[in-house]
């Protein structure tokens, strides 16, 4: 599913419950079916079918956080490695050095603190989540292979029209997905996570698009979550990289 690479970079987000944010909007009924919007959406993004027939990915963005008018921004790197069928890795990096590894691999995960070398293994609940971030990124799953619950409607949202895709699980709130209505590019995202004492709204909306591997992903995009701005930028983008082993199992301290 390509629309979800922009997922990627509030990594352990994912770690929290959802609910959906709430912002002006008007609805009407679109004139297509969600599977017909996802096959142009495919077409656009993937006309030769690349990435969807990709065993391996890796991914690094450059993550701009504002601290403020004082104070430069913060800049870290994100990588994203994946192997077919569910191995996944998230390495947060600051000032180049390793600073969060957030591991699935089957019925296994973990997050890894580099800096305090503290290895926590995930519990059950925390795995599936990330479970399902490994099958956002999975390049041969369609909407209807992550989500239970899926409908269409026609938005405009501050003059511009979008189609819009409501995504549900049982138990969980949906994720709205914008769709440019000429292009059929993902251009906003949108939910509110929900934690423990507390909630924030996830706001990303997607700038530019460029070509990378025969693939077109979104590479500039502007994030905005509890009450901070990000800005990402792709820096690397590869398919079918080797990967070792080694590389989904857990650091030793």
């Amino acid at each position: 599913m390509k629309l979800f690479r922009t997922l990627l970079v509030f990594s352990a987000a994912l770690l929290l419950a959802g609910c959906t944010a709430v912002f002006e909007e008007e609805l009407s009924p679109a004139e297509i079916t969600p599977a017909q919007l996802e096959s142009r959406m495919k077409q656009a993004m993937d006309p030769t079918g690349r990435f969807a027939g990709a065993k391996t990915y890796v991914m690094r963005q450059q993550i701009s956080t504002a601290r403020g008018w004082l104070e430069p921004p913060l800049l870290q790197m994100v990588e994203v490695k994946f192997r077919r069928p569910d191995q996944f890795k998230l390495t947060t990096y600051t000032d180049n050095e390793a600073e969060t590894v957030l591991i699935a691999r089957g019925k296994e995960g973990w997050m890894a603190d580099m800096k305090r070398k503290k290895l926590t293994r995930l519990d059950d609940k925390a795995l599936q989540r990330v479970l399902a971030m490994a099958k956002l990124t999975n390049p041969g799953n369609r909407m209807a292979d992550v989500f239970e619950k899926i409908t269409l409607d026609r938005s405009r949202v501050e003059q511009e029209d979008f189609f819009r895709f409501t995504c549900q699980n049982p138990g969980r709130d949906p994720i709205y997905i914008y769709v440019d209505t000429k292009e059929y590019l993902t251009r906003r995202m949108r939910m509110r996570f929900r934690f423990s004492g507390g909630s924030f709204d996830y706001d990303s909306q997607m700038l530019n698009y460029s070509m990378y591997e025969g693939v077109r992903i979104p590479d500039e995009s502007v994030i905005r979550q509890a009450g901070i701005e990000q800005k990402s930028k792709v820096i690397y983008y590869k398919l079918d990289v080797k990967l070792d082993d080694d590389e989904f199992r857990p650091p030793l301290f």
